[in-house]
């Protein structure tokens, strides 16, 4: 696949809409452009979304949702579609911010769901330096 083919998914949790996680995130994209200008981008906002509802649907919509036994109807199309647009992504671009020395709990949600029973899994090592 050529650089300037790349699929980005983009996705923001602040709830903030100037928050420096957007900023940053949004900045990064910026920078994929340049470097791939033919590159097509995949925008989810998890912070757009109001929380009573993204709650129901983690708690209702997940149990089943790619899991041995079926989605329960209805409820589990967000979970496909968001692991369908992770494995289409050459590149993941995450904007969330940190609480208390930690990430938001739907960023931990969203990362929980990705991964499907009987689907192939790839692993990315990161190498760190000295300082982390």
């Amino acid at each position: 696949m050529g650089i300037d083919r790349t699929n980005i998914l983009h996705i923001d949790f602040s709830l903030r809409s100037g928050s420096h996680s957007r900023q940053l995130s949004a900045a990064v994209v910026k920078k994929l452009l340049e470097v791939a200008p033919g590159a097509s981008i995949s925008r989810r906002d998890f912070g757009n979304c109001p929380y009573a509802a993204r709650y129901a649907r983690l708690r209702d919509g997940t149990v089943n949702s790619g899991y041995v036994g079926g989605p329960p109807e209805g409820r589990a199309e967000a979970f496909r579609s968001a692991y369908s647009r992770s494995r289409a992504a050459d590149v993941i671009v995450i904007g969330t911010p940190m609480n208390n020395f930690s990430v938001l709990s739907v960023f931990k949600a969203w990362i929980d769901h990705i991964p499907r029973v009987g689907q192939a899994a790839h692993k990315e090592t990161l190498r760190y330096g000295a300082y982390g």
